[in-house]
């Protein structure tokens, strides 16, 4: 008899059952640390007091289950079980993203209504790290005796650049079979690229005449975790007063065409023109948003604000505004993992011109190189620049590889469903090879991290746990086809 049999014939269900007020207590415990970051190390990981604090939390806790800990100096963390044999890890991370405005309760008090939990960070990731540690008590209660060594590592960077995963593998190497339970069930064969540039054009601001009828002062967007600006100001200033009431008129008649929430006020000459939008889904779905950034520049290039940011500003707004496609700008893509996607996440106003921040979103299948290139050849002609911020590859699997079978084996004998695999976002899979995105979201309606009022059901939050173990122990049954 097998691992996975031995433990469902000793009751494992019953025994995760059973710790279900326990894994509630825990998860209010760890939700209740804004884990954060407030500064930045030496080596650019992103970190801070309460970020450490949750490490501290999750190892202390760790232990109290049984299990020997590692804290590798406040950085990252892992709990771990077994003596010998490949190595299997769960990749999970306790930071979380800003909490931003529109929570309805406490966002750091986990509250109950309808069998739900509310708090910040219960989705992602707090609620399926305290899934997969108790998976692996429950797992360890049934007397097994590992024939490998099976680890959980906890990240603390994860939604701010995840140099703690690739200080990670560089240091102690990849595990010979992993998964990571921050992406949706049954489970994902590929992640999205994403790429951040920008677009500038350089000028002298101070060099715009005082007497021009219009110009830009300044730019105020409210970020947001998606990515997706749910609220923009641009102040101007007009060349005369009467002028300034003229364009607050612009406004009025612009956004009521377009059907845009914009307003404008006036003080004497200065403008301050006002989008409110909708937040993303997700980062990934900027087509579920409204961008309040991208109206303000549609509006903005009905006007003129100087010859030079004209230009900037018309090519932003006739190549791109609230597409997020691409089709404009040439690059639009559908593979057979995704869709490509581009949208306006900032704006920026300096001393040498104006610039234009977007993110991008790729499928595995495209080269990044060549779509940038792309953009960058119609810029040339433009007299503008083109200059990457940042890029986080994509990635894709062999949807006949072991690991994935073994995995989905467990999510259909849990659940009862036989759903298809999935293509996600990103997580810390991207930087470690052959590791299987898994969980813990149930349906598109159930994403709902990064936005407010994030939520779990409590009955997912036992089901996650039934799941990984489950996984763990079929993982163990079939060691040599995984190694």
């Amino acid at each position: 008899m097998g691992y996975l049999d031995k433990a469902k014939s000793a009751g494992i269900d019953t025994v995760i059952e059973n710790y279900r007020a326990q894994m509630l207590e825990k998860l209010a415990e760890l939700v209740a640390i804004p884990s954060l970051p407030t500064y930045t190390t030496q080596e650019g990981l992103p970190l801070g007091p309460e970020i450490i604090r949750a490490l501290h939390y999750a190892l202390e806790l760790s232990e109290k289950l049984g299990f020997k800990t590692h804290n590798e100096n406040d950085k990252y963390g892992w709990a771990e079980v077994g003596e010998e044999g490949p190595l299997v890890c769960i990749f999970v991370h306790l930071d979380i993203v800003p909490v931003g405005d529109g929570w309805t309760r406490d966002p750091f008090t986990v509250s109950e209504k309808d069998g739900w939990l509310y708090g910040r960070g219960i989705l992602d990731n707090k609620g399926p790290a305290i899934a997969c540690l108790y998976a692996l008590k429950a797992c360890c209660d049934m007397g097994t005796e590992w024939p490998c060594r099976v680890r959980i590592w906890f990240g603390t960077n994860e939604e701010t650049g995840m140099n703690d995963i690739q200080m990670y593998i560089h240091d102690y190497g990849a595990p010979d079979i992993s998964f990571v339970p921050d992406s949706q069930f049954p489970l994902s064969y590929s992640e999205l690229g994403t790429t951040n540039f920008l677009i500038r054009k350089n000028y002298r601001p101070d060099k715009i005449s005082e007497n021009s009828p219009l110009r830009l002062v300044r730019f105020e967007t409210k970020k947001h975790a998606n990515g997706i600006t749910p609220l923009a100001h641009v102040v101007l200033k007009a060349g005369t007063e009467s002028f300034a009431e003229e364009v607050c008129r612009k406004v009025e008649s612009f956004a009521q065409e377009r059907k845009f929430e914009m307003s404008a006020v006036r003080s004497g000459c200065d403008i301050t023109v006002e989008s409110r939008g909708k937040v993303a889904a997700h980062w990934n779905e900027p087509w579920t948003a409204i961008n309040a950034l991208a109206q303000i520049v549609l509006f903005l290039d009905t006007v003129s604000v100087g010859e030079e940011p004209d230009s900037l500003i018309h090519f932003v707004a006739t190549r791109i505004g609230n597409e997020t496609d691409g089709a404009s700008l040439g690059i639009k893509a559908v593979t057979e993992t995704a869709e490509l996607s581009v949208a306006i996440e900032e704006v920026y106003l300096d001393e040498c011109g104006l610039a234009f921040h977007f993110f991008m979103i790729s499928p595995a299948e495209l080269r990044v190189e060549i779509l940038l290139d792309t953009i960058l050849r119609q810029l040339r002609t433009e007299n503008m620049e083109l200059i990457v911020k940042s890029f986080g590859p994509a990635m894709l699997l062999d949807k006949d590889m072991p690991l994935i079978k073994v995995l989905y084996d467990s999510y259909s004998e849990v659940t009862g469903n036989t759903d298809p695999i999935k293509v996600c976002g990103g997580t810390y899979s991207k930087f470690i090879p052959n590791a299987v995105p898994f969980g813990a979201i149930f349906s598109a309606e159930k994403d709902i991290c990064h936005v407010p009022d994030e939520k779990i059901e409590i009955s997912d939050l036992i089901n996650w746990t039934k799941i990984y173990s489950n996984a763990l122990l079929r993982i163990a049954d079939n060691l040599e086809i995984l190694k």
